[in-house]
């Protein structure tokens, strides 16, 4: 959930892709205490009465996300469980947002000064990424590159390379293989 929150505000292109099958799962230390401290303080939020929009956008967000979860519980990561619930997490920013330019009237334009810089920024990155995304190889290919443990991405570009008749090419992935490559999330402590 935190990714997901973290992603829709701060895109980090080297996140994004079709294939998840080699993420970590952290294991417990101080990397599970503060995501559930954060994931605590988003609930006790949502759960306030003052805060009208901040409490329905974030109680948008974690039910769509829970309902996600619910219906296709089979991926670790899956971008897609973000499109529905992002509206909420937007909505509770905008209410932030409201609520600093009432109380500070000197930030006036700041708020959305800043919400209009990380949308450019966002845009910018996801625009460049659309071109790769727009072609079948590169999209493939790119995924092998930023998960080389994934057995699913390996697999998939080297169908292509078999569908375009590189049956070499494809016989070589598939060798490269790694011996433990991901099957399935990988526990690790911290």
């Amino acid at each position: 959930l935190f990714d997901y929150a973290r992603q829709l505000l701060w895109v980090d292109v080297a996140g994004l892709g079709l294939y998840h099958d080699d993420a970590v799962v952290p294991g417990g230390g101080w990397g599970a205490f503060l995501c559930l401290l954060w994931l605590g303080g988003l609930i006790v939020a949502a759960l306030g009465g003052r805060a009208g929009l901040l409490a329905f956008g974030l109680s948008v967000f974690l039910l769509g996300q829970f309902m996600a979860l619910a219906i296709q519980p089979g991926e670790l990561y899956l971008e897609q469980r973000n499109y529905l619930p992002a509206v909420g997490l937007l909505l509770a920013l905008v209410a932030v947002a409201v609520a600093l330019q009432r109380r500070w009237p000197l930030l006036r334009g700041w708020p959305v000064l800043l919400l209009v810089v990380l949308l450019g920024r966002n845009l910018v990155l996801l625009g460049s990424q659309a071109v790769i995304w727009s072609d079948n190889h590169l999209l493939h290919m790119e995924a092998l590159n930023r998960n080389p443990e994934s057995l699913r991405a390996r697999a998939a570009l080297a169908e292509i390379f078999r569908q375009d008749g590189n049956t070499e090419g494809a016989a070589r992935l598939l060798e490269d293989a790694p011996e433990e490559g991901a099957r399935g999330p990988k526990p690790q402590s911290m």
